[in-house]
């Protein structure tokens, strides 16, 4: 199947399952409901051990369907910036493929990184933004080597990919201790 069906397919999943937990959860605590209600949620009111069980299921039921619709969209958005057309046909550059990139550009960087993540999402502009989170080494100048990281992202993915960087978002989230030094 392709891509679009499988998306469409995910939505529709997504939104059946969504509506079975809200309705689940209205019954659960509004049990005269119970004409609109699936026969699964009949006794829920009568028996407190299956209700402290079920709800809970319903609202991570209800979490997992809003948050896999979000990513749904999200990646239809996104494949719109990766997709280039050229006189051979299509070219389809992955969102792994710009991550690794990014953390390709990071290492070559040379500026003190011990342990770098990517993430790339697209911008309102059609443009793609870049997040870095990063653990350093001791002894490392963040605000100049973090811009330098900035600067080499930028470059390397408009570069190697041919789409626009609007944003890169370096967060350091770890910096190593120094090692004790024991004077004699």
């Amino acid at each position: 199947m392709h891509n679009t069906g499988v998306r469409v397919l995910v939505i529709i999943l997504t939104l059946v399952t969504g509506t079975v937990a809200v309705f689940g959860l209205i019954y659960s605590f509004q049990p005269g409901m119970a004409e609109y209600v699936p026969l699964l949620f009949k006794n829920l009111a009568a028996n407190r051990t299956a209700f402290w069980i079920v709800v809970p299921l319903l609202f991570a039921l209800l979490l997992t369907s809003i948050f896999a619709l979000g990513i749904s969209v999200d990646v239809a958005r996104l494949r719109r910036t990766r997709l280039r057309q050229n006189d051979l046909g299509a070219i389809d550059i992955s969102v792994a493929a710009i991550e690794t990139v990014a953390l390709n550009a990071t290492i070559s960087a040379q500026a003190g990184v011990r342990d770098a993540r990517a993430s790339v999402w697209s911008a309102k502009s059609g443009k793609i933004n870049v997040q870095l989170r990063v653990s350093l080494y001791p002894d490392v100048e963040i605000p100049s080597e973090m811009e330098r990281i900035q600067e080499r992202i930028r470059k390397d993915i408009e570069r190697f990919t041919g789409i626009q960087v609007d944003n890169v978002i370096v967060k350091v989230t770890h910096m190593e201790q120094m090692g004790a030094r024991i004077e004699r």
